[in-house]
């Protein structure tokens, strides 16, 4: 069962398959929620051939907790693309340009566990769900295990660790 995203500033739910749409087609489903209504419609086009959701979206996926926002990371194709359109703004997170709409924030790399991930890179570490690609749960642990280590984890990174800790050993 997969859980729909939510947003906790805006305080509605975002259901598997207006993400899926959205995503795919980017056209605001009737009833999806302000933030689909307030976009332009035009076209996305992401899908499991050009986009990795990223970050605690696979969390959101898997019914394991709620996420705030969609962190995308896309070929450097679809980047150029996606940037002519004025949805989003250009801004500058952790050191890399990303786009922004409030809701999604795509670029073209994840700086983590020690590498810079590119699209190519994130392919043998990730699963598909409902026709979104998102990372495994294991690289996110990795990774949320790694930040604690160095320092650098927050309250929600430690509780994410014994989240994602749980998940696993049920699989077991």
């Amino acid at each position: 069962m997969v859980r729909a995203l939510h947003s906790h500033c805006r305080g509605h739910w975002f259901e598997p398959s207006i993400v899926h749409n959205w995503l795919h087609h980017s056209s605001p489903p009737a009833g999806g929620g302000r933030a689909f209504r307030s976009h332009r419609k035009g076209e996305l086009g992401l899908n499991s051939e050009n986009a990795v959701v990223i970050g605690s979206g696979i969390l959101n996926a898997l019914n394991l907790r709620e996420s705030k926002d969609i962190d995308v990371v896309v070929t450097e194709e679809k980047y150029k693309k996606l940037s002519d359109n004025n949805r989003f703004r250009k801004e500058q997170n952790h050191g890399r340009e990303i786009l922004n709409d409030d809701l999604f924030e795509i670029g073209t790399s994840w700086t983590v566990v020690g590498k810079n991930w590119k699209f190519d890179d994130l392919l043998n570490h990730s699963i598909t769900i409902d026709g979104v690609r998102y990372n495994t749960v294991e690289f996110l642990l990795d990774a949320k295990r790694r930040w604690i280590a160095d320092g650098e984890g927050r309250q929600k990174d430690i509780d994410d660790v014994k989240l994602m800790e749980q998940y696993l050993s049920g699989l077991k």
